[in-house]
């Protein structure tokens, strides 16, 4: 059974942080997170996973998107702030190769469109969710 999952919308400088990947031959971005462990609410594990993947330590706002994909519940929420450099660690740094890529990217907002980003519900939001959380901040 496949775990939830969330991640972490992070925009700074109009730009949003994404995951680019290269695996299986195929191509496209995602928003950095991963599975919720048991025990572990879904903003916890954004938090948790952001800073496994990025070094980001982040500080979130109530503000999320909740969608079903793959038969998993998957948690996105925006980042309030964040401190650091953006680094790929963890796993994702571990596992890096030709065939199997991880690769952090800050991608302007304008350009969003333009990318495959998975899931697809979500890539198809993300300019109108950005837009609506810069006008509540």
């Amino acid at each position: 059974m496949s775990r939830d999952r969330a991640g972490v919308i992070i925009v700074h400088e109009k730009k949003i942080l994404l995951m680019y990947r290269k695996k299986n031959n195929a191509e496209y971005y995602c928003i950095p997170g991963g599975h919720i462990e048991p025990k572990e609410t879904a903003k916890e594990a954004a938090i948790r996973e952001i800073k496994e993947e990025t070094t980001l330590d982040v500080k979130l706002v109530d503000f999320m998107v909740e969608l079903e994909n793959q038969g998993r519940k998957e948690t996105y929420f925006f980042a309030k702030s964040f401190l650091g450099s953006v680094k790929l660690s963890g796993e994702e740094r571990e596992r890096n190769s030709p065939s199997d890529m991880f690769k952090l990217e800050w991608i302007d907002k304008e350009k969003l469109s333009e990318l495959l980003i998975y899931p697809k519900e979500l890539g198809l939001k993300l300019d109108p969710l950005i837009a609506t959380l810069q006008s509540i901040q």
